[in-house]
């Protein structure tokens, strides 16, 4: 099931999910060694509404900060972090090194967040869950108060524990990729509206879901502009 759903993250499909979503702009995210900002920037050449974001390539070793930078003069928007798919902690002393060169850009990162299980049991060494506790993420947006960051999946099973440590943190992010209708209220009420940004995680979560839960759960027109749209923009710089 994992293999089916990779398979369908093409660019016609993503194309038509935004299509019959109404979304007229998706950040990607690559996630080395398997997708590489080359491939997102090749995407983003051939669809417009696609915002590329790079990722660290460990294999670089300590030259993985420049080719951020570089890259960033290609066109990234954004950094993501997959610490268990990559099998890095995001306390590494490689991740530490590049977000060094990062925080030279004013631009967003987002790691992931939360420990999930992506390999059947006989490919438990392909990765490492453990890699998305939320402690790492926690003493590494403290480590670069400089660097905004996004928490992905709405903070996953963390998000009380995220709400009380980030809440009055202006670096802070939280991406709504599979948001409930509890959480976002909660958010709402405890979270500065300006810093949760729209997010699906296609083709892992569907748009369609995202938005129905803040058009049932969000009153305000503008705060909905917001979410849906305004802070991203405001976050990636776009005009």
């Amino acid at each position: 099931a994992h293999i089916s759903r990779n398979n369908a993250c093409t660019l016609e499909n993503l194309g038509k999910v935004m299509d019959e979503n109404g979304i007229t702009g998706m950040v990607v995210l690559p996630i080395y060694p398997y997708v590489s900002f080359e491939d997102v920037l090749k995407a983003s050449q051939v669809d417009s509404r696609i915002i590329p974001f790079t990722a660290i390539d460990y294999r670089l070793g300590k030259d993985a900060g420049k080719k951020l930078l570089e890259d960033v003069k290609q066109g990234a928007q954004g950094l993501k972090i997959h610490s268990i798919i990559q099998s890095k902690s995001l306390l590494d002393e490689d991740t530490i090194e590049a977000l060094r060169y990062w925080q030279e850009t004013d631009k967003p990162v987002q790691p992931h967040l939360g420990v999930y299980y992506y390999y059947p049991p006989e490919d438990r060494n392909r990765y490492r869950p453990e890699f998305g506790k939320y402690e790492d993420f926690r003493q590494l947006y403290q480590m670069f108060p400089d660097i905004k960051f996004i928490a992905a999946h709405s903070a996953g099973f963390e998000w009380h524990r995220l709400i009380e440590d980030g809440k009055n943190l202006d670096n802070l992010y939280i991406d709504l990729s599979f948001v409930s209708r509890v959480q976002l209220r909660t958010y709402l009420k405890k979270w500065p509206a300006e810093r949760l940004l729209f997010g699906s995680d296609w083709p892992w979560g569907n748009p369609e879901i995202t938005l129905k839960v803040i058009d049932l759960t969000v009153k305000s027109h503008n705060v909905k502009e917001m979410l849906l749209y305004k802070n991203a923009k405001r976050l990636l710089g776009i005009k």
